[in-house]
């Protein structure tokens, strides 16, 4: 049985191929049109002594030249050169940018979506890894590793003894030593060393001294140790969206580039102007002919996906800014004294809940929520009635079996009721029964 999370990426998979194909359903019919209704342009073209000729005649359009100019004209790059000459071409031009607008920019949002969403997962690569490693030697690494499990874990894991020798150890040249040190060291000499070591953590690192060593400090610590390499691939593995992207474009970029001075005898910085000005939809250089089918309809393909991969791949860098742009607002939120107002609303929700001002742990993150932004009044208030609803004898606490069986049983009746029209003019008497029988199960 697939994963939910699997089920949802082949979903946005198939989302993605259907927005593709309208795409490529839209820009193929325009080019057939175009081509159908007979539009006639003086086009350049090279002749055989190697000169343009700027007054060819074209009557009517080549598919190719059609297909180039409803690329162009879909995505408003305006390359020129062609210009219509029916009315009817004109007509369908109006209905092609609006409805190619639509298109378009629902293929690049879906497509930004997916790129742009991050992993489900709430733990870093480093703090999984971690996780990991602490199941191996049997101790609970998120409660914290007592002395005897924090020397098990850095014996047998010696980049986390790497970290610690950094964080205690303030000159680098000994740092470095002490590491090859312990990295040459057999199984005896180091438990040695990892006991001389943490002696010292615990006597000159803060997060040591109170009491037991979470995962999240020694991540903490691996991250404030590590080496200017180490961080380059932190950050390009926490960004490899944004890296995949820029990679892309580069190469897109080059394959226009290439194109140009190749095929159409420009210097690097045309070609580079003409590959980056194409991509952006700034149309300020076009193919010197358009009477080569081969060179427009390389030009339309290369804007129909060098279009999307550039717009993502600005989407990703603003998103990353973004991202530490809102990280700074919320740690001001979260620092920032309540005002009259707020602890107004706080005294509010405390005594909704339990009739007293005393805030426990549930309501400080729900009033936090709310100062950042994260949540409105309205879905908390959703939430609360939703609670109430599964609370059936009130006493404030769910049974987490009772809640999975009363979600399962809601789910069922609403395929049933979807079957069932009886069940849809009377679902109080189908829930009820419903919730009954999960009750005897549970």
């Amino acid at each position: 049985r697939p994963r939910p999370g699997a089920l949802g990426a082949m979903h946005g998979r198939r989302q993605l191929l259907f927005a593709a194909l309208l795409v490529l359903l839209w820009v193929l019919g325009g080019a057939l049109i175009y081509h159908l209704v007979g539009n006639c342009s003086y086009v350049p073209r090279w002749e055989a002594d190697g000169h343009i000729n700027r007054n060819f005649y074209q009557c009517p359009w080549t598919y190719g030249q059609s297909f180039y100019f409803s690329v162009q004209t879909g995505l408003s790059i305006g390359f020129g050169l062609l210009a219509e000459s029916t009315t009817a071409s004109q007509v369908y031009s109006i209905f092609h940018i609006m409805v190619g607008s639509s298109v378009v920019s629902g293929a690049l949002a879906l497509f930004a979506q997916l790129a742009l969403t991050r992993s489900a997962s709430f733990q870093s690569k480093e703090e999984a890894r971690l996780a990991e490693a602490s199941a191996q030697i049997h101790a609970d690494g998120y409660s914290g590793f007592k002395f005897e499990e924090l020397r098990a874990l850095i014996v047998k894991y010696t980049q986390y003894a790497n970290s610690i020798i950094r964080k205690v150890e303030s000159d680098p040249a000994i740092a470095a030593k002490q590491v090859e040190e312990y990295k040459a060291a057999g199984p005896a000499k180091r438990m040695r060393l990892a006991t001389q070591l943490l002696r010292r953590a615990y006597e000159l690192l803060p997060q040591f001294q109170k009491g037991r060593l979470s995962i999240n400090d020694l991540t903490e610590i691996e991250r404030q140790t590590d080496g200017p390499l180490q961080q380059l691939r932190r950050f390009t593995r926490e960004h490899r969206n944004v890296a995949v992207s820029v990679q892309a474009l580069i190469a897109w970029l080059a394959v226009g580039v290439l194109f140009s001075m190749f095929a159409e005898d420009n210097d690097f910085v045309t070609a580079l102007y003409f590959a980056v000005s194409t991509l952006s939809t700034a149309g300020m250089v076009s193919v010197r002919t358009v009477a080569n089918d081969a060179h427009v309809i390389f030009v339309a393909f290369f804007a129909l996906v060098g279009v999307p991969i550039y717009c993502v791949c600005l989407g990703m860098f603003a998103n990353v800014l973004i991202d530490r742009y809102n990280q700074r607002q919320v740690d001001d939120t979260i620092q920032k004294q309540l005002s009259q107002a707020e602890t107004e609303f706080l005294k509010h929700i405390c005594h909704i809940d339990n009739k007293t001002e005393a805030v426990d742990f549930g309501q400080f993150v729900e009033f936090q929520l709310l100062r950042m932004g994260k949540v409105d009044r309205e879905l908390l208030e959703t939430l609360r009635r939703q609670f109430a609803e599964l609370d059936t004898n009130q006493s404030g606490h769910i049974n987490a079996k009772e809640l999975v069986s009363l979600q399962h049983a809601q789910h069922a009746l609403g395929i049933k009721a979807q079957g069932n029209p009886e069940a849809q003019d009377n679902p109080e008497a189908e829930a009820t029964e419903q919730i009954d029988s999960v009750k005897v199960e549970v």
